[in-house]
């Protein structure tokens, strides 16, 4: 899960191709017993977090999905 999906974080490369940089914040969720597990550190940009991220429940890969949506939106 990289937690700081935001427009500064892509990169057009010199043959077209999207590029996701600057994965400092990622972090490796596994899955256990065919669960997703969750992680609970507050991080990224206020105004790309998925409200799991601020409530601070814990939150999976999906916040991703949602900052994705916010860039494209």
């Amino acid at each position: 899960v990289s937690r700081d999906i935001k427009p500064e974080n892509f990169m057009v490369d010199s043959k077209g191709y999207m590029k996701l940089i600057n994965l400092s914040t990622s972090k490796i969720i596994r899955t256990e017993n065919n669960q997703m597990s969750k992680t609970f550190t507050i991080i990224g940009t206020p105004h790309y977090m998925a409200p799991d991220i601020i409530l601070g429940k814990g939150y999976n890969n999906l916040v991703d999905l949602w900052s994705l949506g916010v860039c494209l939106y």
